[in-house]
């Protein structure tokens, strides 16, 4: 723990103060043009803060926290109590994990290099590719302003991404540099052809997510096919076509907004302030109640010296002691055991024995929704080493828009001709939809591609999408 926290204190002194300059700029830019707030941004464990919040180094994974939230606020809506968060964009690739309506701790995000600007590296003496670590980032490619290969290239070549309409067409790539390049530096050397080498990379990204999926899923007991896979990033959709192969979900949903879906999930945030403290008492089986009822004292001291600062944090803030509320939770474990797990209880105080058991049964009750049951072991009795307040001000949310269901034939408008790309080792010709055309309702058959100003959705002949009232796609086989 003293080692976690001289990290976070390095770089709270190190980026802190740049990165609040820097959204301090921006905030002055959008007021300029008639906003009137304060700029917001998210917090690792995901609340909503202004950037004045002194502890802004807790942003540091504002991005995959807020597509984790928007994940969170649609399996509320949907009735989805179990979701993973695929986020593919140009720099990472970030998977976050809902279980039985429980958001994980910022642990189950994990970040791996699979983003599209990830470079592709050519070993020439071992005939071995690899992808990343390194990234170009906005860069893109060779296909825009860098020297060197990437995924995004590959896509370019391959026919997925429409060269026209890169960004609605605002920024032009260049599809014959991209081909040319990754035949002269990566097919030639190989002895391979362009368009095989390539698809053999695509597929070599979409193993290594797979694997590093089902490896979060099935280390916790977890079956795929129970959960909704949420796809979102600019890339996600592209790539959507390769992980649908390896991994059988139990549905699969593409928001209108995938591109900006981290955005969406921020709009989702509730504004709350984080209090930790850490504690260290332990409730043994045969420990007689009146013990535990003094352990349940410390609990509820700390409790309240925490919700006393959230107080007066938030009155400085502008907020009434009225308008604050406050939930509870405790960091757990069985003793003997190394990791901790953070558990939300309905209570903010112990006074008697069945207070004490609903912070026990909230315990019980989480370990069960991460791990199979028979991995409970109440025998050990338990170890709690923190308590934490979370200090609420309630703030509007995000309203889903329902439209009128059409017909399953798309309108005629939103049909933009064919396209031929690269897939499954052959050339084949794939109709081109305008997706803000299509319409609740509409079904769209494979090979298909579904093009956005800033994402494109690719699909194979086995499969098509339907529509529903709030235009979420839904990726479905034939």
């Amino acid at each position: 723990n003293e080692n976690e926290r001289l990290k976070t204190l390095l770089i709270q002194c190190y980026i802190q103060e740049t990165a609040r300059k820097a959204l301090l700029s921006v905030e002055g830019a959008a007021k300029a043009e008639g906003y009137k707030h304060e700029l917001m941004t998210i917090l690792g464990y995901g609340a909503a803060a202004t950037i004045r919040y002194p502890k802004l180094v807790e942003a540091i994974v504002s991005g995959p926290t807020s597509g984790l939230l928007g994940c969170k606020f649609l399996s509320e809506f949907m009735k989805r109590p179990n979701m993973v968060g695929w986020d593919l964009g140009c720099t990472t690739c970030d998977i976050g994990l809902i279980a039985a309506g429980l958001r994980m701790p910022m642990i189950a995000i994990d970040s791996i290099g699979a983003g599209c600007s990830h470079v592709v590296h050519v070993d020439v003496s071992t005939g071995r590719i690899t992808v990343g670590p390194d990234s170009v980032r906005a860069a893109l490619g060779t296909m825009y302003a860098s020297d060197q290969i990437t995924i995004g290239d590959i896509d370019l070549a391959l026919g997925y991404v429409n060269p026209d309409y890169y960004l609605g067409g605002t920024i032009q790539v260049n599809k014959a540099r991209a081909t040319a390049e990754l035949t002269k530096r990566v097919a030639e050397p190989l002895g391979q052809d362009v368009y095989d080498i390539s698809l053999k990379i695509l597929d070599l990204i979409h193993a290594k997510v797979a694997d590093h999926m089902n490896g979060i899923l099935l280390s916790k007991g977890l079956n795929p096919a129970e959960f909704t896979l949420m796809v979102y990033g600019a890339a996600g959709p592209t790539h959507l076509w390769g992980l649908g192969r390896a991994i059988n979900f139990a549905e699969v949903i593409i928001t209108p907004w995938a591109a900006v879906f981290s955005a969406f999930g921020a709009a989702a945030a509730e504004y709350f302030h984080r209090y930790d403290k850490a504690v260290t008492f332990f409730l043994a089986p045969q420990m007689p109640d009146p013990v535990k009822l003094m352990q349940g004292g410390v609990l509820s001291q700390a409790w309240a010296e925490l919700e006393e600062r959230g107080y007066q944090e938030l009155e400085a803030e502008g907020f009434e002691r009225s308008a604050v509320k406050f939930r509870h939770g405790i960091s757990c474990r069985y003793i003997g055991q190394l990791s901790n797990w953070e558990v939300p209880v309905e209570v903010g105080r112990v006074n008697t024995m069945a207070d004490m058991d609903k912070v026990i049964g909230a315990f019980e009750k989480n370990y069960t929704k991460i791990y199979p049951s028979g991995a409970r072991y109440p025998e050990a009795g338990y170890q709690i080493t923190e308590v934490y307040v979370e200090a609420v001000v309630e703030r509007p949310k995000p309203v889903m828009e329902s439209h009128p269901m059409k017909g399953k034939t798309p309108p005629k408008n939103a049909y933009k001709g064919q396209r031929k790309a690269f897939f499954d080792g052959e050339w084949i010709n794939f109709d081109v939809w305008e997706q803000d055309r299509l319409e609740p309702g509409n079904r769209v058959d494979g090979p298909a591609i579904i093009e956005h100003t800033q994402t494109t959705l690719v699909l194979p002949p086995q499969n098509y999408i339907e529509i529903d009232q709030y235009k979420f796609m839904h990726y479905l086989k034939k």
